[in-house]
């Protein structure tokens, strides 16, 4: 089965580049989530700056004992960690698939 995208140029130049460089968006898409979002619940990050950043406002706040993220962020990783869910979210709302 074969598809053919068909664009008057110069008028749908707009729509025409958002369908050629929708792969480089989606792979822009995918490394966010593994660079970003990712380091914060896993191994960390490999930056050293973000990652004594975080380390360090970790440690200003004392977490109760049980937390989960269905509360208010307490600190800098339950922050990314629900910045992360609202991302995949937004993606879900837009049936953007990164599969």
């Amino acid at each position: 089965m074969k598809v053919t995208l068909q664009f008057n140029l110069p008028e749908e130049e707009q729509d025409f580049l958002l369908a050629t460089k929708a792969g480089a968006m989606s792979a822009a898409l995918w490394e966010i989530g593994q660079e970003i979002f990712r380091p914060a619940r896993k191994h960390g990050y490999s930056d050293t700056q973000i990652q004594e950043l975080i380390t360090k406002l970790d440690g200003l706040v004392e977490k109760p004992q049980e937390f989960t993220l269905d509360g208010p962020a307490r600190d800098a990783t339950d922050l990314i960690g629900l910045l992360e869910q609202r991302f995949y979210q937004i993606l879900q709302d837009h049936e953007v698939s990164l599969d």
